[in-house]
């Protein structure tokens, strides 16, 4: 039992010192310069190329949930006076329960995100993750003080980590079926599995509407709540869709944007014109039609921020 007790208590010191080192405030300061954030999912990770748009930084990635979203913000708004807007991914899909479970479930995903923001998650926030996928969250947790050993060795002698460093999201770059990011700049193809998995996901979406996440809405509320409260305005983004894309559950996003999140700027790209080409799947953007949208979404932007009654009151 004392070997227990001592086990237990050498791996909380370690997750204590690494989620501390890993928290350093100077890690998430961004230049004076970058006063636009765009969060989110693989929509505006792969949609998004910041690398074209002087005042945005796109801090995306592929998988997010909103609670993580939401642990993000929260540490990095009140650490950059000069952001004055948050641009959040906001699509049909983003909101059903559907794919929220399928992030949950995949070890993949969650285990990425668990291993990347687990020093920015609130007591309460693990445990609802916990809930989701006890297995994972528990192998992640365990597994952590070694693999971030490394960084946190790299905080302690003073040297500057970076978001890529701590793979804290970015842009990302889709080339048909060979995908790369730009953060860790390594690539590989897609496996077949893999290309099973979007056909999949895609086939779902045609079917009968699906219901809503309720952990989905609960923290879209609360990004909402938290960039009003740090007097930040929030944008919702919707990035283009290939025309053949059809999703049953229009309505109900439609109706979930009307009806509780009615007092923030959406911009819904769904319908812009681009061919097939543009696209790696039904949903996302392949480079270079990711360098056009930036440039048409960097040009809506400073056209609707100009205009003071796009301020959140």
């Amino acid at each position: 039992m004392i070997y227990v007790l001592i086990a237990s208590a050498i791996f909380l010191s370690c997750l204590t010192f690494e989620s501390n080192c890993l928290n350093k405030n100077y890690i998430y300061v961004l230049p004076e310069n970058k006063t636009t954030i765009v969060v989110g999912n693989s929509h505006t990770a792969f949609g998004v190329n910041d690398s074209f748009m002087t005042s945005t930084v796109n801090l995306s990635q592929s998988g997010e949930a909103y609670i993580f979203t939401y642990a993000k913000l929260r540490k990095i708004l009140p650490l950059n006076p000069n952001v004055h807007t948050v641009v959040l991914a906001c699509s049909e899909q983003d909101i059903t329960k559907r794919l929220f479970t399928l992030w949950m479930k995949n070890s993949n995903f969650l285990g990425d995100k668990i291993r990347n923001f687990f020093h920015l998650l609130a007591p309460r926030e693990t445990m609802q993750l916990f809930v989701q996928n006890p297995r994972e969250v528990t192998r992640q947790l365990v597994g952590i003080p070694k693999v971030k050993s490394s960084l946190a060795l790299v905080s302690l002698r003073n040297k500057p980590l970076t978001f890529s460093d701590i793979s804290f999201g970015g842009n990302e770059i889709t080339l048909g079926n060979i995908t790369k990011s730009v953060t860790t700049k390594t690539s590989s193809p897609k496996s077949e599995q893999e290309i099973r998995n979007d056909l999949d996901i895609e086939k779902m979406y045609r079917s009968d509407p699906i219901p809503v996440s309720e952990m989905q809405v609960e923290y879209i509320h609360k990004i909402a709540e938290l960039c009003e409260s740090s007097h930040i305005r929030l944008i919702l983004l919707r990035t283009p869709e290939n025309r053949a894309w059809v999703s049953k559950n229009e309505y109900v996003f439609m109706n979930f944007l009307h009806t509780q999140l009615p007092e923030f700027l959406f911009l819904d790209f769904k319908n812009i014109k681009y061919p097939d080409s543009a696209f790696s799947d039904l949903t996302h953007l392949a480079y270079p039609a990711s360098k056009v949208f930036s440039d048409t979404l960097n040009k809506t932007l400073i056209a609707h921020l100009a205009d003071p009654e796009n301020f959140v009151k």
